[in-house]
């Protein structure tokens, strides 16, 4: 079976293909990246990493596809609207008329937990809401068999790239380089983290399972409090601090999915979610790693 991966290099498309290199070791993986070339995945294997075009003209070839590529949200405020716009909906673009080719087979969509608080009135003239909605609407309308849609809230990860857009990475950031955690926002503020490997675990085998539509990422619900004085616990002298120091959350206070919907599938495919300090051992990893890039040492 040959899987394509948009988004390859990504931090959520890394994790789809751990997880596929782990539980699905028949599967041929191939990668879409703007960087193209070959991605390494461990010092035995790497896999081909082609271009969105390349990925159309081929696409009867694939037998699934999960699509993880779309700008973040964060592009917004860099780009500005309209300039973000045009890419967002060149992505939706190239991806309906990929649906449009691919006449069998599975398809595995990330969303977001944004579309769920638009949709549920929470929020308003959200961008990247808008138009992830309108990737989801693609999927539904285009889809050739099966498919999956997970809506991702707050995420962990071994392989987060751009960790600062949730608190989990801000805070883990602080520590690594010594500074004092600040929070700006109520203290009783919840997340629920999920870890991304196992949120692609979910949602690729319901994709193939043929589960035909929306599910919420679910995980661990956790005080943004509680958080932060966990990530503190594990550095020497570094202290929790309230105060405009602290990045203010673009998402109202709580946000998480209130359903169990997730925990139950989980159980139901008998994985055992990773607990919250599992999930910032895993992140501190995946932070150090971005940080080294950025020429810092760390033990």
């Amino acid at each position: 079976m040959k899987i394509l991966v948009t988004g390859a290099r990504g931090w959520v498309g890394r994790s789809a293909i751990q997880v596929i290199t782990e539980k699905y070791n028949e599967f041929e993986i191939v990668g879409t990246s703007r960087l193209t070339g070959t991605l390494e995945i461990n010092i035995d294997y790497r896999i081909p990493l082609i271009s969105n075009e390349e990925a159309l003209n081929f696409c009867q070839s694939f037998d699934g596809v999960i699509h993880t590529s779309f700008p973040t949200q964060n592009y917004v405020e860099e780009l500005g609207e309209l300039v973000y716009r045009q890419q967002a909906n060149e992505m939706n673009s190239w991806f309906s008329a990929f649906l449009s080719e691919l006449k069998s087979g599975f398809v595995f969509v990330v969303s977001s937990g944004a579309v769920a608080l638009m949709e549920n009135q929470q929020t308003s003239g959200d961008v990247y809401a808008e138009l992830k909605a309108q990737e989801e609407k693609i999927v539904m309308n285009e889809s050739p068999e099966r498919f999956a849609i997970g809506r991702l809230w707050a995420a962990s990860g071994r392989f987060m790239r751009n960790y600062q857009i949730y608190a989990l990475g801000q805070f883990i950031e602080s520590g690594l380089l010594g500074r004092d955690i600040y929070i700006n926002s109520p203290i009783e503020t919840y997340r629920r983290y999920c870890d991304t490997e196992q949120f692609c675990e979910v949602g690729l085998q319901l994709a193939m399972d043929g589960f035909n539509s929306t599910f919420d990422s679910g995980g661990v619900k956790v005080s943004i409090q509680t958080l932060a004085e966990l990530i503190a616990s594990r550095y020497p002298r570094i202290s929790v601090r309230h105060g405009s120091q602290g990045r203010k959350s673009r998402q109202p206070n709580d946000y998480f999915p209130t359903s169990d919907q997730f925990e139950l599938l989980a159980k139901e495919m008998g994985l055992d979610l990773f607990s919250i300090d599992d999930q910032v051992d895993r992140t501190i990893l995946a932070v150090k790693n971005v940080l080294k890039a950025k020429g810092g040492i760390f033990e």
